[in-house]
């Protein structure tokens, strides 16, 4: 294929995303899921227009910044310290930098209280293009990395443009932090094949720093890359990176902001049973059961993998696919973003009929954010059509997990025998 083919391809699935989610535009054929992203909608917009107490079930631990802009005068929240934020450090950190930027732009130093509402709609329209920014750049460097890593592992070029063509990565990724936390990790990945491995700990600890969901898979390069050394000097070296990106920036938060810090594990502690396969077992989502089912199942194929590590080290695709698909696919929240993250690894990962297979559920998992806005019945338990959806996702890439780990045990099996 021309290469210019394949990267108008691997473009255009970029600009329809920032398209559909702009905040500027009406819903595309008139579908609120096609619109909606955490990035405006469920933060900008919950954050800067309801100002209402932490202790009352509101977002705020302070009154000192919302009375400020509510009288007229320009200042810059922090997330953490003025109010509760339920992502990782790091992507607090563009957060913030996003939201202080925006609003610098935007409101002027005293204004009319009565311009309020009519100034956070600029500011999050300036928000939603400096965090899409970031996501262009993160989009560029995730395809360059994927391009890369195909070559040096002697896999097909079209298997990349497959990132492309999977509806999902329209609808979510310019939604979310995602992207960047899978970008980060596919960079660390890269550069793992490289044999440089300071610099694949640090962006898997970065990557951590953004959506906790890659640590497994970190921990299997830290595996790995003791494995192809046997140098404790070199697997440090790894360790050391990894630490400081992925590790430090929680402890600074902890130390800095205990409030923020605990708020932020608190939310995501006491999150229900959102799109999670155990609801065929529990139809309660408020449920305990679907936490300790959670830990309970990740744990055993998270010991599994980890054993099968040591024996199966030319088989490091599929222990990552495993590790993070183990990790989102079994979780009590699998939001319909959070594919974003297994997708550049099951394409390097898994065969041509898994991938199949996994095009099949990503087409559902696209479909979850559309319908949940249009669920009259309930989109949240399995008597509405949005979980019934979500179910055909998780049973796909539950068995596809499952079959991953099942043949890199075969085939361990078999060379021991």
């Amino acid at each position: 294929m021309d290469k210019r083919i394949l990267y108008i391809i691997l473009i255009l699935p970029l600009i329809f995303s920032i398209y559909i989610h702009n905040p500027g535009f009406e819903a595309p054929l008139g579908l609120y899921g096609l619109k909606y992203s955490d990035i405006v909608y469920g933060l900008f917009y919950p954050i800067f227009l309801d100002f209402k107490a932490h202790s009352e079930g509101g977002r705020w631990f302070t009154g000192d910044k919302p009375t400020s802009l509510s009288k007229g005068i320009r200042v810059c929240p922090i997330p953490y310290v003025d109010y509760h934020f339920e992502y990782p450090p790091l992507a607090g950190l563009q957060w913030y930098i996003s939201t202080c930027i925006a609003i610098y732009l935007t409101f002027p130093k005293v204004f009319d209280s009565r311009e309020y509402r009519y100034l956070v709609d600029s500011a999050a329209m300036r928000h939603y293009v400096l965090m899409a920014l970031t996501i262009v750049v993160s989009y560029i460097v995730l395809v360059a990395s994927l391009l890369h890593i195909v070559r040096l592992l002697n896999l097909e070029s079209w298997r990349v443009m497959v990132l492309a063509l999977l509806p999902s990565t329209t609808i979510y990724i310019v939604y979310n932090w995602d992207l960047l936390a899978i970008t980060l990790y596919t960079l660390a990945f890269y550069f793992y094949l490289q044999r440089r491995y300071s610099y694949a700990g640090a962006l898997a600890g970065l990557s951590v720093s953004v959506k906790l969901l890659t640590v497994v898979a970190s921990l299997i390069i830290l595996i790995m890359v003791y494995l192809k050394s046997r140098n404790l000097k070199t697997t440090s070296e790894y360790l050391i990176s990894f630490t400081a990106a992925g590790i430090a920036p929680y402890i600074i938060l902890l130390l800095y902001t205990p409030q923020g810090f605990y708020s932020m594990v608190s939310h995501h502690s006491s999150w229900y049973c959102e799109n999670c396969i155990y609801m065929l077992l529990v139809g309660d989502i408020w449920s305990y059961t679907h936490k300790i089912l959670a830990a309970l199942v990740i744990g055993a194929i998270t010991g599994t993998l980890l054993t099968l590590t040591l024996y199966t080290r030319n088989n490091i695709t599929k222990l990552i696919y495993v590790a993070l698909s183990t990790t989102i696919v079994f979780n009590y929240v699998f939001s319909p973003q959070m594919i974003i993250m297994l997708t550049p690894i099951a394409i390097i990962a898994l065969t041509n009929l898994q991938l199949l297979a996994y095009s099949i559920a990503d087409l559902a998992n696209a479909l979850i954010i559309i319908v949940f806005f249009e669920d009259n019945i309930n989109p949240w338990t399995l008597e509405g059509y949005t979980q019934k959806i979500v179910l055909v996702r998780n049973i796909i890439l539950a068995f596809l997990v499952l079959h991953v780990l099942f043949t890199l045990y075969k085939s361990q099996f078999q060379r021991g025998h």
